[in-house]
């Protein structure tokens, strides 16, 4: 039974004419991490609070591990739902200690302290019950406010921007513990970001979104390397995107570049017109290589160089591809390269 069924939710504000969530339809499995990634305004908070119930569907419904909670006449508060929720400033209580922050919200006494202290082992703060929140650092407090939100035994865990307000390293640091702890509970959760690194390193699955609307959903894997939109293409990563026609084989495509080999075509058929994403990472320096250019920036990024090459693909026209390069390929500003496209991240995709 899935943790999370959204079946054809639509949301409007008030103060707007347009959906904030527009026909939405998306399942959670149990255990799952799934996040709902895409810039501000495109639906995914008001999702996350449909979800929590905090705001109602217009039409729709929403379930929650077999149970309707929202839609077709039924409503069921957030404090019924069995959820635990993760705000984005944590929402912690500053006078009261990290025990009682964490036992917040369980009614009945019998089992409470055991549930903290359980709660607070699976975070890694066992000792830290009589501590109080401005002791804490911002790593720490994540942690205390997800094991209040662990600690009732929630159908779904919801995270909302849980890692914007941390520094990169603590960042990092606390991807790789929320997910941990995450999976050690057996929990479903559902995290909310605009950061594309957040998304690609915690989730399960991924779902773009769009002016209140479903893109894509696939795991990271699938989103960064086959983007099914130009949208996906552009806002996860960087992407050369370009028009060709698709060839004979089936599983080529005929581009001003030359013709690129693209075993994720979505279906396109021998002679359609189609779009394609090539990412950077896609370009390999080849001595023998049938492309050559002239690279003209560069960006160092620690693990990659990231370079601007122009191409002339036509006697007199040229063309800017952005293409990824190891860091101690030696390559600089005002270097002629050869170099080849391999069809690893090469995708035909949607306008």
């Amino acid at each position: 039974m899935d943790a999370i069924q959204i079946i054809d939710v639509t949301k409007t504000y008030a103060r707007t004419a347009k959906p904030a969530v527009s026909g939405l339809s998306l399942t959670v499995k149990p255990g799952e991490i799934l996040t709902l990634l895409g810039p501000s305004g495109c639906g995914k908070t008001t999702t996350l609070r449909l979800i929590a119930g905090f705001e109602a569907p217009d039409s729709g419904c929403i379930l929650l591990r077999g149970r309707e909670v929202a839609g077709r006449g039924s409503w069921v508060p957030p404090e019924r739902r069995g959820v635990g929720m993760v705000f984005q400033d944590y929402a912690l209580f500053p006078h009261i200690n990290v025990a009682r922050n964490v036992g917040f919200g369980l009614k009945s006494k019998s089992g409470r302290e055991e549930a903290v202290k359980k709660a607070l082992a699976l975070v890694g703060l066992e000792g830290m019950e009589a501590r109080f929140p401005g002791e804490l650092s911002g790593g720490q407090q994540q942690r205390v406010a997800l094991a209040r939100a662990l600690a009732r035994n929630p159908v779904v865990v919801l995270l909302d921007e849980p890692f914007s307000n941390l520094d990169a390293d603590l960042k990092n640091q606390m991807r790789r513990e929320v997910v941990t702890i995450l999976k050690e509970a057996g929990a479903a959760a559902v995290l909310v970001t605009h950061d594309q690194k957040d998304a690609l390193a915690v989730s399960d699955r991924i779902a773009v979104m769009k002016d209140g609307r479903l893109e894509q959903v696939g795991t990271p894997r699938e989103i960064y390397q086959y983007p099914d939109t130009v949208f996906v293409a552009s806002f996860v990563g960087r992407s050369n995107i370009m028009e060709g026609v698709m060839a004979g084989d089936g599983i080529s495509v005929i581009t001003e570049v030359g013709t690129v080999l693209c075993p994720h075509t979505h279906g396109a058929r021998p002679g359609e017109r189609v779009m394609i994403s090539i990412r950077p990472d896609s370009f390999e320096p080849d001595p023998d290589g049938r492309l050559t250019g002239l690279i003209t920036t560069t960006v160092y990024g620690g693990d990659s160089v990231e370079a601007e090459i122009l191409v002339e693909v036509t006697p007199g026209v040229k063309k800017t591809l952005m293409v990824h390069l190891h860091p101690e390929a030696g390559t600089v500003k005002g270097e002629t390269v050869r170099f080849r496209i391999l069809p690893d991240f090469v995708a035909v995709i949607r306008n």
